[in-house]
Protein backbone atom coordinates (compact mmCIF):
# COMPACT_ATOMS: atom_id res chain seq x y z
CA UNK A 1 0.00 0.00 0.00
CA UNK A 2 1.18 3.31 -0.65
CA UNK A 3 -0.42 6.60 0.45
CA UNK A 4 0.63 9.71 -0.04
CA UNK A 5 -1.14 13.06 2.05
CA UNK A 6 -1.31 16.99 1.70
CA UNK A 7 -2.71 19.10 3.90
CA UNK A 8 -5.95 20.15 3.06
CA UNK A 9 -7.83 19.92 6.39
CA UNK A 10 -7.93 23.54 8.19
CA UNK A 11 -9.58 22.12 11.53
CA UNK A 12 -7.39 20.80 13.95
CA UNK A 13 -7.86 18.16 16.34
CA UNK A 14 -8.89 20.94 19.20
CA UNK A 15 -11.77 22.04 16.51
CA UNK A 16 -14.34 24.34 17.42
CA UNK A 17 -12.25 24.86 20.33
CA UNK A 18 -8.88 26.23 18.48
CA UNK A 19 -10.21 28.23 15.67
CA UNK A 20 -9.50 26.83 12.06
CA UNK A 21 -5.96 27.15 10.23
CA UNK A 22 -5.68 27.84 6.43
CA UNK A 23 -4.34 24.77 4.83
CA UNK A 24 -1.01 24.22 3.90
CA UNK A 25 -0.78 22.17 1.05
CA UNK A 26 2.12 20.60 2.17
CA UNK A 27 2.74 16.82 1.14
CA UNK A 28 3.33 16.13 4.90
CA UNK A 29 2.13 12.41 4.98
CA UNK A 30 4.18 9.57 3.03
CA UNK A 31 3.37 6.21 3.62
CA UNK A 32 4.85 2.76 2.89
CA UNK A 33 3.38 -0.29 3.82
CA UNK A 34 3.53 -4.03 2.69
CA UNK A 35 2.37 -7.35 4.29
CA UNK A 36 1.57 -10.75 3.74
CA UNK A 37 -0.39 -13.64 5.85
CA UNK A 38 -0.27 -16.96 5.26
CA UNK A 39 -2.33 -20.43 6.55
CA UNK A 40 -2.06 -23.78 6.66
CA UNK A 41 -3.33 -26.86 8.22
CA UNK A 42 -4.88 -24.32 11.10
CA UNK A 43 -1.10 -22.53 11.44
CA UNK A 44 -0.82 -18.47 10.34
CA UNK A 45 2.56 -16.62 10.01
CA UNK A 46 2.54 -13.43 9.00
CA UNK A 47 4.63 -10.74 8.63
CA UNK A 48 4.79 -6.63 7.53
CA UNK A 49 7.07 -3.87 7.16
CA UNK A 50 6.34 -0.16 6.66
CA UNK A 51 7.63 3.36 6.61
CA UNK A 52 6.17 6.26 7.55
CA UNK A 53 7.80 9.89 7.23
CA UNK A 54 6.94 13.64 6.64
CA UNK A 55 8.61 14.86 2.93
CA UNK A 56 7.35 18.20 3.71
CA UNK A 57 9.97 18.55 7.63
CA UNK A 58 11.89 15.25 7.43
CA UNK A 59 13.49 16.16 10.52
CA UNK A 60 9.91 16.21 12.52
CA UNK A 61 8.73 12.16 11.37
CA UNK A 62 10.51 9.64 9.52
CA UNK A 63 9.28 6.04 10.87
CA UNK A 64 9.86 2.51 9.86
CA UNK A 65 7.99 -0.28 11.20
CA UNK A 66 8.44 -4.53 11.18
CA UNK A 67 5.63 -6.83 12.55
CA UNK A 68 5.35 -10.83 13.03
CA UNK A 69 2.73 -12.65 13.94
CA UNK A 70 1.97 -16.16 14.85
CA UNK A 71 -1.80 -17.94 15.25
CA UNK A 72 -2.88 -21.69 15.36
CA UNK A 73 -6.49 -22.44 15.42
CA UNK A 74 -7.19 -25.13 17.54
CA UNK A 75 -10.59 -26.25 16.54
CA UNK A 76 -13.82 -24.31 14.51
CA UNK A 77 -14.23 -22.55 18.04
CA UNK A 78 -11.10 -21.87 19.51
CA UNK A 79 -7.65 -20.05 17.85
CA UNK A 80 -4.70 -18.04 19.50
CA UNK A 81 -2.86 -15.08 18.06
CA UNK A 82 0.23 -13.32 18.83
CA UNK A 83 2.42 -10.45 17.61
CA UNK A 84 5.75 -8.78 17.71
CA UNK A 85 5.75 -4.94 16.94
CA UNK A 86 8.94 -3.08 15.95
CA UNK A 87 9.16 0.92 15.72
CA UNK A 88 12.05 2.86 15.28
CA UNK A 89 12.78 6.57 14.46
CA UNK A 90 15.05 6.67 11.70
CA UNK A 91 16.47 10.28 12.50
CA UNK A 92 17.24 9.28 16.31
CA UNK A 93 18.50 5.73 16.66
CA UNK A 94 18.40 5.75 20.31
CA UNK A 95 14.47 5.92 19.77
CA UNK A 96 12.52 2.68 19.52
CA UNK A 97 9.74 0.75 20.81
CA UNK A 98 9.20 -3.06 20.74
CA UNK A 99 5.22 -4.62 20.77
CA UNK A 100 4.89 -8.25 22.09
CA UNK A 101 0.77 -9.07 22.33
CA UNK A 102 -0.90 -12.64 22.82
CA UNK A 103 -4.68 -13.13 22.28
CA UNK A 104 -7.58 -15.90 22.35
CA UNK A 105 -10.83 -16.17 21.01
CA UNK A 106 -13.87 -18.76 21.54
CA UNK A 107 -16.91 -18.81 19.53
CA UNK A 108 -19.70 -19.39 22.02
CA UNK A 109 -21.86 -19.57 18.77
CA UNK A 110 -22.01 -18.40 15.25
CA UNK A 111 -22.73 -14.74 16.08
CA UNK A 112 -21.30 -14.45 20.09
CA UNK A 113 -17.24 -14.66 20.54
CA UNK A 114 -15.26 -14.11 23.95
CA UNK A 115 -11.93 -13.02 23.53
CA UNK A 116 -9.05 -11.85 25.71
CA UNK A 117 -5.90 -10.01 25.10
CA UNK A 118 -2.48 -8.68 26.55
CA UNK A 119 -0.16 -7.17 25.63
CA UNK A 120 3.12 -5.09 26.67
CA UNK A 121 5.52 -2.41 24.73
CA UNK A 122 8.87 -1.49 25.99
CA UNK A 123 9.69 2.26 24.87
CA UNK A 124 13.01 3.52 24.44
CA UNK A 125 14.30 7.20 23.90
CA UNK A 126 11.90 9.62 23.96
CA UNK A 127 8.80 7.23 22.55
CA UNK A 128 5.78 7.07 23.82
CA UNK A 129 3.62 4.43 22.11
CA UNK A 130 0.74 2.80 24.02
CA UNK A 131 -1.25 -0.31 22.93
CA UNK A 132 -4.56 1.26 23.39
CA UNK A 133 -5.61 4.69 21.43
CA UNK A 134 -5.83 7.58 23.49
CA UNK A 135 -3.10 9.50 26.02
CA UNK A 136 0.61 8.22 25.09
CA UNK A 137 2.32 7.05 27.63
CA UNK A 138 5.70 9.35 29.13
CA UNK A 139 8.50 9.20 27.40
CA UNK A 140 10.55 5.96 27.52
CA UNK A 141 7.98 4.61 30.00
CA UNK A 142 7.08 1.00 29.12
CA UNK A 143 3.08 -0.01 29.15
CA UNK A 144 1.13 -2.85 29.80
CA UNK A 145 -2.71 -3.29 28.68
CA UNK A 146 -5.18 -6.45 28.98
CA UNK A 147 -8.46 -6.58 27.70
CA UNK A 148 -11.24 -9.19 28.13
CA UNK A 149 -15.00 -8.85 26.15
CA UNK A 150 -17.29 -10.50 24.42
CA UNK A 151 -18.78 -9.46 21.08
CA UNK A 152 -21.78 -10.08 19.38
CA UNK A 153 -23.14 -9.55 16.45
CA UNK A 154 -26.74 -8.49 15.09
Amino acid sequence: MYYNGHDTNPFPLTYPAAPALPATGLNNNRFYYFGAMYTISGFSISASYGIGKNPANTNTADFEMASGGLGYQFNPRFKVTSGYYYLKDRNHSANHSSEVAVGAEYNLSTRTKAYAQVGYVDNDGTMNQTIIYGTPVAPGKNTTAAMVGIRHTF
